[in-house]
């Protein structure tokens, strides 16, 4: 009888482990995309194109406010002929979804600019990006910003 207490307890174990393991794995993707989310963030402070590059699938398309959509290739130009300075950007209320080999991310977004003539400027936006995981590693195919009015 104790044995088979034993033996039960060690099935019970093990199934505990496989479940953890597998909450692990499911929840791993999501915690790749917003990594990938920080990164791209980042790149903008910095002005890394090459990441920006390497981050964007070649069929990028982004759409914002005032009808405004553009592609991969244009968007890294404009960017890199932008003189405004990205001093930060914060995420809020990220939420991370997968689908297989998709994810889907949305947030808040909040970026704070400092304009050619030295002012500060902070854009709200409600974000969604579109990843798609390729051989080398996720590429964000969509990117969707909606502007947050400010009460002010």
């Amino acid at each position: 009888m104790l044995y088979r207490q034993y033996r039960q307890m060690r099935h019970f174990l093990i199934g505990i482990v496989f479940f953890l393991a597998a909450a692990k794995a499911n929840a791993q993707p999501e915690h790749e995309t917003m990594r990938v989310m920080r990164l791209w963030a980042k790149a903008y402070i910095d002005r890394d194109t090459a990441f920006l590059d390497k981050v964007m699938d070649e069929s990028w398309t982004f759409a914002g406010g005032n009808n405004f959509r553009t592609n991969k290739r244009d968007g890294i130009e404009a960017f890199k002929k932008d003189k405004r300075r990205y001093l930060s950007i914060k995420y809020y209320n990220p939420e991370a979804k997968t689908y297989g080999n998709t994810a889907v991310v949305t947030t808040e977004e909040e970026v704070k600019l400092q304009q050619e003539n030295g002012d500060t400027v902070t854009i709200r936006s409600l974000v969604t990006d579109v990843f798609v995981r390729k051989k080398d590693g996720w590429k964000c195919v969509r990117t969707h910003k909606s502007p947050v009015e400010t009460g002010n």
